[in-house]
């Protein structure tokens, strides 16, 4: 009984750390994302807040008290009925409109001509 209370609690704490990790990678490119128009840096920072807040308490409580979060959750709720690959074809043509708007700001960033 007691291996297999260990392995669960090893494999919890491989998961925790898991997402912390994933959530530090998130957080540092969504703080390039906002530094660099190519990468859409508020949706990777809306993914780290989104992993922390499966690992800490504090955070979640925090996160569904928000009001911009709860309106988030409530556009997820409407788009849970959709089939697998019908989320994907959403979230890969979101994917490509907002690398081809950020290619569109960059351009126009370094091309305009100041007088």
């Amino acid at each position: 009984m007691s291996f297999i209370r260990k392995r669960a609690v090893n494999k919890h704490w491989f998961t925790k750390t898991l997402l912390v990790m994933g959530a530090g990678i998130c957080l540092v490119l969504g703080v390039v994302g906002i530094i660099l128009p190519v990468i859409p840096g508020l949706v990777f920072l809306a993914i780290a807040a989104l992993l922390i807040s499966r690992v800490s308490r504090r955070a979640a409580s925090y996160l569904n008290e928000h009001s911009g979060w709860q309106r988030q959750q409530r556009v997820w709720k409407k788009s849970q009925y959709l089939a697998f690959h019908e989320r994907v074809q959403l979230a890969s043509l979101l994917a490509v409109r907002y690398v081809i708007e950020s290619l569109r700001s960059l351009s126009e960033t370094l091309f305009t001509r100041k007088p």
